[in-house]
């Protein structure tokens, strides 16, 4: 198993409420993530947007695609039910 990685981690823009820009990067890649609020009803819609320059051979790259697919899967899954539940 692989220990954990040490994962930068940079504001690059933040104008509350309504959007983040981050910048995250590893030893595999640097990711560019953008997070936008807005009214949606009675609540708000989070639209998450992500660009990856990836540092791994290009073989590697499908299953890291997938791996990540699932974590952002998992933290918006993880997220909307900490949102939802009651206080």
């Amino acid at each position: 198993l692989e220990k954990p990685k040490e994962l930068a981690v940079t504001v690059q823009e933040f104008n509350p409420p309504r959007r983040m820009r981050v910048r995250e990067e590893d030893d595999d890649s640097v990711f560019y993530v953008t997070y936008d609020l807005e009214p949606a009803g009675a609540g708000t819609r989070l639209t998450q947007r992500d660009q990856i320059e990836w540092r791994i051979p290009r073989f590697k790259r499908p299953i890291a695609r997938w791996m990540v697919g699932r974590d952002i899967e998992n933290q918006l899954s993880t997220l909307k039910r900490v949102l939802e539940s009651p206080e």
